[in-house]
Formats: structure tokens, sequence, C-alpha cells
């Protein structure tokens, strides 16, 4: 779990103050970066998203993104896409178990409409984890 401004969170015998602007919710789904290439989301926020891709992306590349976010219905579960531009602030090689290479991208939203931004809060309230998980 990842909570909201400012709340305290223990990790073994440290306690970390969190001083994002919008809460985080670890999950896995998935995201387009651009026509080719294919990421796996691990977390998300209104703000942006963490995912993991297999060939690194420069920081400060902009982006086309497609994020297909698992929404349940009546019918079964489905996507809700939301279309935005993003930013790559950090990518970083992850160590694999004999893998192949993987890096972990952090990539902030440009272009989110109100609605997107909207469904994505939501969204992330709905999904946030429990302090005992």
């Amino acid at each position: 779990m990842t909570s909201g401004v400012d709340e305290p969170r223990i990790i073994g015998d440290v306690e970390i103050i969190e001083k994002r602007k919008y809460p985080r919710a670890t999950t896995s789904f998935p995201l387009r970066l651009g026509a080719l290439r294919s990421a796996k989301v691990e977390d998300v926020s209104r703000a942006g998203v963490r995912c993991l891709v297999s060939e690194p992306v420069a920081p400060m590349t902009v982006v086309g993104l497609l994020l297909e976010i698992p929404v349940e219905g009546e019918e079964g579960d489905s996507y809700y896409e939301i279309p935005c531009k993003g930013v790559v602030v950090r990518c970083d090689a992850v160590p694999g178990e004999g893998e192949e290479p993987r890096y972990e991208a952090a990539i902030l939203f440009q272009d989110l409409t109100p609605e997107a931004s909207r469904f994505l809060e939501t969204w992330v309230n709905a999904h946030l984890s429990s302090p005992a998980d």
C-alpha cells in the first residue's frame, strides 16, 4: 500500500512519511507506451504510473499512453481505457532472475481529461491496501 500525503507507514523498523500529493494503488494491469511497447503497471495514482518495461526509455521522453484499467461489471470484467500522454521521469534497470532485462519506469501524466482524472482518483481510492497489508 502507498498512502496519501504525510501519512506515516512502517516498513520493518523504519517509519516512512509519504510526501506524494496523491495516493498510489499497488496493482497490475496492461499499459501501452506508444504504438509498439507494452508494459505492466506496478502502481498508479491520479498523477502518474510506475511500470515495468522490457527496454529502457530515456528520462524526459514524452510518450503516448493507453491505460487499460480493469473494472468489474454486471457482465463480467472489462477494461476502462484512458489514452493520454506522459513524461518519463525515471527509468532504472531491475534485476531479474534469468529473465530478459527489465526496467522500472515512472511516468507523470501530462494531459488527462477531467473525466479520466476523476475516474483514476475514484479507482485508486477503491483499490488502496489496508494498513495491515
